[in-house]
């Protein structure tokens, strides 16, 4: 399983390339390097690479377009990954996992609401996600639909939202 990120702050990176840099570097680049290591340790003899994504990488927000950049760069990978596994017929399961809201060190000051998860209610997800070998997931579940919803909004009207 890959769980790794930072959250950087978003005013910061508009203003410091570097503060972007390394947020982009530790959210794809080192993510996408360790997926495409195991990948290849683990191509031939199976088992399942669990990777964490974001709700974030579905759709570029004002309030925080440095990482979900980032996170979305990871699924991409991911569902190429998946799509060349699939043409050697590979054993070898690669799931993207996509939280939303999760009550973290690395949320700790953000003010919380219904649509907040906690750590233990994720982890239980995943597990159950792992053994049935799911190659999606977005936890909790409700996020399918929200973000159904946000995907598929005209860029025309979303860049009027205040998200």
């Amino acid at each position: 399983m890959l769980a790794q990120g930072i959250l950087p702050n978003q005013n910061i990176c508009e203003k410091n390339f570097e503060q972007a840099r390394v947020a982009w570097e530790t959210n794809f680049l080192s993510v996408a390097s360790l997926a495409h290591l195991a990948c290849a340790r683990m191509e031939k003899k199976g088992g399942v690479i669990a990777v964490f994504g974001s709700v974030a990488g579905d759709r570029g927000r004002a309030s925080n377009y440095v990482y979900g950049s980032g996170k979305g760069a990871v699924a991409l990978f991911l569902q190429g990954l998946r799509h060349r596994l699939a043409r050697t017929s590979s054993p070898l399961c690669i799931q993207t996992i996509k939280p939303g809201f999760v009550d973290t060190k690395m949320t700790a000051s953000f003010q919380k609401s219904a649509l907040w998860a906690s750590p233990e209610q994720v982890a239980r997800t995943v597990v159950r996600a792992i053994d049935k070998r799911r190659e999606h997931l977005y936890v909790p579940w409700f996020w399918i639909g929200i973000m159904a919803i946000i995907r598929n909004i005209p860029e025309k009207i979303f860049r009027r939202l205040p998200l």
